[in-house]
């Protein structure tokens, strides 16, 4: 909420404060996305280096994980924007 940028004693902090607080950002099936986003660049990596079993392996796992955080997300109903954007990212 952009009320709390124009405070005059620590907007900008309580804005950030809120946003980690979030519950709707930090649910289980966001943080199996998110992470599965900071790992891409480790399975590029396996893949230009020619690294067969560990590039497979990766794709195995991000599959099963992207199958997981979306059932995760319909079972706990923790179904969010950001998960809805973030998931055809990952």
């Amino acid at each position: 909420d952009i009320r709390y940028l124009s405070s005059a004693s620590g907007g900008l902090t309580k804005y950030v404060k809120n946003l980690l607080n979030n519950k709707e950002i930090f649910t289980i099936p966001n943080i199996i996305t998110m992470s599965r986003i900071v790992s891409s660049p480790l399975l590029g990596i396996a893949v230009a280096n020619d690294m067969k079993v560990l590039a497979l392996s990766g794709c195995v796992i991000f599959s099963f994980t992207d199958w997981l955080d979306g059932y995760l997300a319909k079972k706990l109903h923790q179904e969010t924007v950001l998960g809805a954007f973030l998931d055809p990212v990952a």
